[in-house]
């Protein structure tokens, strides 16, 4: 039972890594409206083209599209009354790691004060990692006015950039559950 409860709060803790963050234009509500049409989308990254590739722009425009239908939303590219557009930014970025060598047996058998002190040489330390973040953001727009009505976003790391095309759906996926 213990090693159940642990694995469920492991999961909900690698989980919550990458959250869904929404903002709502409280002053109008996208829920009032049906008809939407797509804006072109932004990508802000380097001269990569796995980052840029218009397979990656359909298979999202297949999801999202597919979700909006499921939402009750219909595409209507001559009369819409919202647009969605999304935008991916790929930056790299450095995070300060630690640098715990001595573990396991710094604090169960070595230390300054263990038996075995030859496992606690210099102790642990911090070295900075580069790694490459992504954002993804989907965003609602009113037609008539172009004021935001709703933006969805994830932030997680670009891994590798080849698997962008079939990453980014399931993220919209669960941006839009937040709809």
């Amino acid at each position: 039972m213990k090693k159940l409860l642990f694995f469920a709060f492991l999961v909900i803790g690698f989980s919550s890594c990458t959250s869904v963050k929404v903002e709502q234009n409280r002053l109008s509500d996208i829920h009032s409206f049906r008809r939407y049409a797509w804006t072109k989308a932004q990508v802000i990254a380097n001269q990569n083209p796995l980052y840029k590739s218009d397979i990656t722009y359909q298979n999202i425009k297949a999801e999202v599209d597919k979700q909006m239908a499921q939402k009750g939303y219909v595409l209507d590219e001559q009369n819409p009354e919202f647009l969605i557009t999304y935008r991916e930014f790929i930056e790299p970025q450095t995070r300060m790691v630690s640098n715990n060598y001595a573990y396991p047996f710094y604090g169960m058998y070595g230390g300054f004060r263990g038996f075995y002190p030859m496992y606690a040489w210099g102790g642990g330390g911090y070295y900075p990692q580069r790694y490459i973040n992504g954002t993804f953001v989907i965003d609602c727009i009113a037609a008539s006015d172009k004021r935001l009505l709703w933006r969805g976003s994830m932030d997680s790391p670009v891994n590798n950039p080849a698997k962008l095309s079939s990453e980014l759906p399931k993220q919209a996926k669960k941006i839009l559950a937040r709809l």
